[in-house]
Order: C-alpha cells, then structure tokens, then sequence
C-alpha cells in the first residue's frame, strides 16, 4: 500500500509539473513571448490592423517564431501578434503592418541587433526586408528607421514596461 501512496504522490507531481511547464517557456516553436516594449516611450508594440506603439496590457502579447530553412538569414523569425495571429511586416517600398504569418515572405523576417552599452536585455528589431529598425519615441512618434545604436527610441525589450523611459538618444528633428 505504501507504494502505491507513493506512486500516485508522484503522479500527481509530475503531472502538476507538466502543467505548469508551459507557463515557465515559450510553446514549442516560440523562442521568445511577451510584451515587446520600448526602452524610450516605455510603450508596447501591438496595434490593431496596423502596427502602433499602445500602452502595454493583455493585448500587446507577441511571439517570436523562428523561420525554418531561412539560410544565410541569420537568426531570423516572424513576429506574431497574439491577439490577432498575423505578423508584423515591413517592405523595401515602405509598406509596414500586420498580415498573415507567412514564413515564405521574406518581408516577415526580423533578427536582432545587440547594443553595446544598452540597457540591460535592450535590442534592436531590424526588418530584414527593408533594412530598418522599429522605434517608438516619448513623443509619440513610431515606425521605421535607419537603425542606429545610438538612438534609444529603437532599443526593444520583451519583459512588463518600467516605471520610466529614457530620455538618452532622443533623434529625429
């Protein structure tokens, strides 16, 4: 009897175990979920249709999603809005949003780009396609850029929004 005691013990941990495993990793698949907020305007990337720097809630979640057979991409991954499922795009002809995630459309490819001296966990988000990195300034302004280390309304972090932006690195005349 003591060792079925035992073995129902144990069942009942691993399966509690199981249970909560999804909620300490990102899904098979997801390299990276969460809230990707902006280390200048402390806002989230989200948008609904097209993308846009929102206060951060329940409705900014997004996932990385890594390309397969994106050779010579260097790390490269779909970045999909949750709440819609579609992901985020940027074109060479300027053309940014939200679409379909489609890992055959190279407009859909992002990588990141570390930043020396940055704030901790602070990258860069690059669109492959067109070359730019995403920004969300103080000010309100938000879109596409050349990237450049130096402005930190292009620095990204997945994580809940801090207490109060940076003010370092404002751009843009």
């Amino acid at each position: 009897m003591k060792y079925v005691s035992f073995a129902i013990v144990l069942a009942l941990l691993a399966s509690r175990t199981a249970w909560a495993q999804p909620f300490a990793s990102p899904p098979p698949g997801v390299r990276e979920q969460g809230q990707l907020v902006s280390v200048h305007s402390g806002r989230c990337l989200g948008g609904r249709g097209h993308p846009a720097a929102e206060p951060c809630g329940p409705a900014a979640g997004l996932a990385t999603l890594p390309v397969p057979g994106a050779g010579g991409q260097g790390g490269a991954f779909l970045l999909r809005h949750e709440a819609s499922g579609r992901c985020l795009f940027s074109d060479r002809d300027g053309r940014f949003g939200w679409y379909v995630c489609t890992p055959a459309y190279s407009d859909q490819f992002w990588s990141w780009l570390l930043v020396p001296g940055a704030t901790a966990g602070a990258r860069m988000l690059r669109a492959q396609h067109s070359g730019q990195c995403l920004f969300s300034n103080v000010d309100g302004r938000f879109g596409l850029y050349t990237c450049t280390a130096g402005y930190s309304d292009q620095h990204w972090y997945f994580g809940a929004a801090r207490s109060q932006p940076s003010l370092v690195g404002l751009r843009h005349p």
